[in-house]
């Protein structure tokens, strides 16, 4: 891990999280190194020779996480993963694609073979450049757009229709003087579509230090969603491999109590497989599955996380329990079906295949360098392990500066540090209950004791029907139970409990 005495402002951030994308550009490389190909991501598209962009949103959690238990930020852990394949010349962090895009086309003649570089958009460096950045560099990023664009026969767009509005935009910008697109004063999302289109008024807003509209979601970054031109044409390289294995069934099944053994069975042959190793963790598994009466269904198993299928030989219980989501409900749909009503509600499968359909591939140096990487013990990976099984994800608070008990906490990613627990917020907090009631309920303190714990309050002067409250722990000695309560007016209530 590389050491540092100075703080680096090309890559400094003051959060430390993994932004959503990640760019990085190469002068030598013509393809992207197999061992760093799915390292990152399962989604990797390679936007011109030389510059691939990860998308990094559906792994993030996982390496915030493996930094948190390593003591370093999560930036640190994605550049010592591309340092395990040194390949780059230049890196760019950002929250959209197309900001990485059109910086790295303005920084890539910079860039030096000997000295590799990752600069964080979000950043005080980044911010400076993004900035500064000029059209040139923008216009140039417009015309690989353009022809990824036309790859994916969008049907809005026309080249010749786009070319005219950048013509107008380029002496528009030289006849007011603007150098870059963030160097535009008081301009909007609607005035520019009304004067050069829709598709440059989009991409504008993509390039804004803060956007000024909603408009700026990196949506289309998949082909399911790509139905508009002024969407990100997003297109991600395709798997040299994919490990599968098809089971024909000996009888019909439809109960899941037998269907469970065999998939966990075959889980575990996919496994011992040579095109999957232990250092791989899948992140999508496509099941289709064949019916009766020849009708064929691809179930989906995605996992929040990247799961490992060799930690799990023998017992396979994550896998299984998200393919019985799945499982349970197709089988709903079925029953809610208006054809084929002469069969039965449960149509029995007679065989399916398994399909690993993403999956991230973890450096073997990654391992060696770092102790306890992906430890599956740490408590940290439980919880990733933990969120892997359930139908919904975990929710993760942090805590807020706040008089006001019920405000002082907010939704955080599961991985995100939180950075205030060492606070006065948080030792007020360590004697508050786990589980609140939305409405305070009342308490007939008939078997009771009661212990003081604090005084709250709430922002009289934002408030106007601000109140203190003193919060007692009442103990029920009958059910050995332990309420968070409060009286007010004679009347006692418990507004939370801690067993």
């Amino acid at each position: 891990m590389t050491q540092s005495s100075l703080i680096d402002l090309k890559s400094y951030d003051r959060s430390h999280e993994v932004p959503n994308f990640l760019g990085i550009y190469s002068q030598t490389a013509r393809s992207l190194p197999s061992p760093l190909f799915q390292a990152l991501s399962p989604h990797v598209m390679e936007w011109e020779q030389g510059v691939w962009i990860f998308d990094l949103r559906f792994t993030k959690k996982f390496w915030q996480t493996q930094a948190q238990i390593q003591g370093i930020s999560g930036l640190a852990m994605i550049e010592e993963v591309l340092n395990t394949e040194a390949c780059y010349d230049l890196g760019v962090f950002a929250k959209h694609p197309w900001q990485l895009v059109f910086i790295l086309t303005e920084l890539k003649e910079e860039a030096h073979p000997d000295k590799r570089e990752l600069i964080n958009l979000q950043g005080p460096f980044g911010q400076s450049l993004l900035k500064r950045a000029r059209w040139p560099a923008w216009f140039a990023a417009i015309k690989v757009l353009c022809s990824h664009w036309q790859a994916k026969g969008s049907k809005q767009f026309k080249e010749h229709e786009l070319t005219g509005k950048i013509k107008l935009l380029q002496a528009s910008m030289n006849r007011l003087g603007v150098p870059g697109p963030n160097q535009l004063p008081m301009s909007t999302f609607e005035a520019m579509k009304r004067r050069f289109g829709k598709s440059l008024a989009t991409l504008w807003e993509w390039s804004l230090l803060e956007p000024r509209t909603k408009q700026t979601e990196a949506r289309g970054l998949f082909p399911e969603e790509c139905r508009h031109s002024q969407e990100f044409p997003w297109t991600s390289l395709a798997a040299p491999t994919k490990p599968k294995l098809k089971r024909y069934l000996e009888n019909t099944m439809t109960a899941w109590e037998h269907i469970e053994p065999l998939l966990k069975d075959d889980l575990d042959q996919l496994c011992q497989q040579e095109a999957w190793s232990e250092n791989e963790r899948v992140c999508k598994l496509a099941w289709r599955i064949q019916l009766f009466h020849g009708k064929s269904i691809c179930l989906s198993i995605n996992f929040r996380n990247p799961h490992s299928l060799h930690g799990e030989c023998g017992r396979q219980d994550t896998a299984a329990q998200q393919a019985r989501y799945a499982y349970e409900s197709m089988s709903q749909l079925q029953r809610q079906r208006e054809d084929d009503l002469d069969l039965p509600d449960d149509i029995p499968l007679i065989s399916w295949e398994l399909i690993i359909e993403e999956k991230i591939s973890i450096p073997p140096k990654l391992r060696e360098l770092f102790k306890q990487f992906d430890e599956r013990k740490h408590p940290m990976n439980k919880l990733l392990s933990l969120e892997n099984k359930l139908h919904v994800p975990l929710d993760a608070y942090k805590l807020t500066t706040s008089f006001d008990p019920m405000k002082a906490f907010a939704p955080r990613a599961l991985g995100q540090a939180s950075n205030n627990q060492d606070s006065l917020w948080g030792i007020a907090s360590s004697k508050r209950p786990l589980y609140y009631h939305t409405k305070p309920r009342a308490l007939a303190p008939s078997q009771h004791t009661f212990k003081f714990l604090e005084r709250t309050g709430r922002s009289w002067w934002q408030e106007s029907n601000s109140e203190e409250r003193d919060y007692y722990l009442a103990i029920d000695h009958k059910h050995q139970t332990a309420y968070w309560a409060f009286k007010k007016q004679e009347q006692w209530y418990t507004h939370g409990i801690f067993s």
